[in-house]
């Protein structure tokens, strides 16, 4: 099992079917980048709960804000990922 960085969870903090959601985020701002292109962005936590609400897993989530053209290439896949779950080297 990879180890996270900068935050831990619980079971309890899961949805029922066992994936974060928004609410497991630290601080206000979500931070996101990609390892393929480069992107990088902020945004506002409470604003994503806002539209898309606390439950949503958070791989439900990031696919719908990404919007990548890689999204679905199996053999080129969007290298997308939350900075703050970022998995330790």
């Amino acid at each position: 099992m990879r180890r996270l960085t900068r935050c831990s969870f619980t079971s309890r903090q899961q949805d029922a079917s066992g994936a974060l959601t928004p609410r497991n985020l630290p601080g206000d701002y979500v931070e996101l980048a990609c390892r393929k292109c480069e992107r990088r962005g902020r945004l506002s936590r409470a604003k994503l709960v806002g539209r898309y609400g606390i439950y949503i897993p958070l791989p439900d989530l990031l696919a719908e804000i990404a919007k990548c053209t890689r999204r679905g290439n199996f053999h080129d896949a969007c290298g997308v990922y939350y900075v703050a779950l970022k998995p330790a080297d």
